[in-house]
């Protein structure tokens, strides 16, 4: 009575292979849908980190272009220090000069050089 036909066995037998198939075609595709998101979730990440360094370089520069400006204030007030420096040493030398003058002249005139003469 309940003979199965020839033809329905291995007509069965196509049918659960096909569902295996397509049973594993499916745990494929969420594995692959797992592996997306986790390097979408990398790849956020990443674009995170390179925001951030960013944000550091650009603050690095800045705070560089500062000390540069820093820097060539300080470089002309010294230059101007040395200069002012220079022309105290002339003035000094030349009042020096001139009360060794003076210092001679004084003496010249009181040791008898050329003032009054005895005889």
């Amino acid at each position: 009575d309940d003979i199965p036909a020839p033809g329905s066995h291995s007509q069965r037998e196509r049918m659960l292979h096909s569902t295996q198939r397509l049973d594993q075609t499916g745990e494929r595709i969420l594995e692959g849908k797992r592996a997306l998101l986790d390097t979408e979730e990398l790849g956020v990440s990443i674009l995170q980190d390179l925001h951030r360094q960013r944000d550091t370089i650009v603050n690095a520069r800045d705070t560089i272009h500062g000390a540069d400006d820093t820097i060539s204030k300080s470089r002309k007030i010294l230059s101007n220090m040395g200069r002012r420096i220079f022309q105290n040493k002339l003035l000094m030398y030349g009042i020096i000069g001139m009360l060794v003058f003076a210092i001679a002249l004084v003496a010249y005139f009181k040791v008898g050089g050329g003032g009054s003469k005895s005889t």
